[in-house]
């Protein structure tokens, strides 16, 4: 429940912030779990403004910009300070705006402490966010509340994901069961692209033969072993191929992946319907063990796409969750109505990257 009645803007210094993380903790900081916070108690951030020089931080402009923030481009790097002289005037302007009640400053800086007192004189609130270690104290002694990162949400952070670790290893467990041994990564569905290709361009191809070239490639990409190796029995668990000899008549002498496959239909028309098809016999064989307990979309995510964190992944896991309720056999009898029906939940373009070849 927000604390507030009015809207909030958030103004954050983000060279400020990320090099005071790196100097007082040795760590970067996790804007998804501070974007949370912010939402739960500030709702709604009517203003989200990031301040950088961003040539020199490139990789963080996608992380905001899904998180919905602006990010605002300051001429120089950090030398003299022209994130502050840039962001106060910001602060001063937008945050005197009619409906603004609350506003958030993410930062260390004593540069601000005139500002907090201008804001207070208007009659707005007047948060805090940085590194409690490294924020100025007048700065702090200042403001009506402060968000120490540390305490209030690095602790946060560690309980959640103690809990997410303990879901997932229990997760994990049940498919173990199946003899599947999924190792947690953002690899797998570039992996699972692979194997698409692998399987529908080289035509009826020894199952060994395509896990053997997927091997190989991650080897050179430095990719883990195991993340392959779960990703074969996975699709072979659910199904998703068709071997061309009768298992029968081998007498036990050859092993059924060292058989001629290939994917059944219409799986071998579209990569992402095997993508689906192998993440929704994932998700129906957890529905399945664990019955009517709730599951967390959080670890089927971490799980299948090492990501707990990106809301499209979390919201595609929950969909499939909702889908695997329905299904009461596996195989099902009509894959194409079932794919239908599942739709093509999205997974981010990030995930897909360099999957073509």
């Amino acid at each position: 429940m927000s604390e507030t009645q009015g809207w909030s803007a958030l103004f954050i210094d983000f060279e400020n912030l990320h090099i005071s993380a790196q100097n007082a903790l040795h760590q970067r900081l996790n804007w998804y779990a501070i974007h949370r916070l912010l939402q739960q108690r500030y709702a709604p951030l009517a203003i989200r403004r990031v301040y950088a020089y961003w040539p020199r931080f490139e990789s963080f402009i996608g992380l905001f910009l899904r998180l919905g923030y602006e990010p605002i481009l300051t001429p120089t790097y950090y030398r003299d300070k022209p994130t502050d002289t840039r962001m106060i005037i910001d602060v001063i302007t937008l945050g005197q705006a009619p409906g603004i009640q609350t506003v958030i400053l993410g930062t260390g800086d004593s540069d601000f402490v005139d500002v907090v007192h201008i804001l207070r004189r208007q009659g707005k609130r007047v948060i805090g966010l940085g590194i409690q270690e490294t924020t100025s104290s007048y700065l702090i002694t200042a403001l009506d509340d402060f968000i120490a990162y540390e305490t209030q949400i690095q602790t946060q952070i560690q309980t959640q994901q103690s809990d997410l670790q303990d879901t997932v290893r229990r997760y994990l467990n049940i498919l173990s069961q199946s003899r599947v041994r999924l190792h947690p990564s953002r690899h797998r569905v570039r992996y699972a692209l692979f194997m698409h290709q692998a399987l529908t361009r080289q035509g009826p191809i020894e199952y060994s033969r395509v896990i053997e070239q997927l091997q190989a490639r991650a080897q050179k990409e430095g990719v883990p072993e195991a993340v392959i190796t779960g990703l074969g029995h996975q699709v072979f668990r659910s199904y998703a191929l068709e071997f061309l000899r009768d298992t029968t008549q081998t007498n036990g002498k050859r092993r059924l992946w060292d058989q001629p496959t290939r994917l059944r239909e219409p799986l071998d028309r579209d990569p992402m319907a095997f993508l689906n098809w192998i993440d929704l016999w994932t998700v129906w064989r957890w529905v399945t063990s664990l019955g009517a307990e709730a599951m967390d979309p959080k670890a089927v995510s971490y799980i299948l796409y090492g990501d707990s964190d990106r809301a499209a992944l979390v919201q595609r896991a929950k969909h499939f969750i909702r889908v695997a309720r329905q299904i009461e056999k596996w195989p099902p009898d009509d894959p194409k109505a079932l794919l239908a029906a599942l739709g093509t939940p999205g997974v981010p373009s990030s995930a897909l990257k360099g999957s073509m070849v």
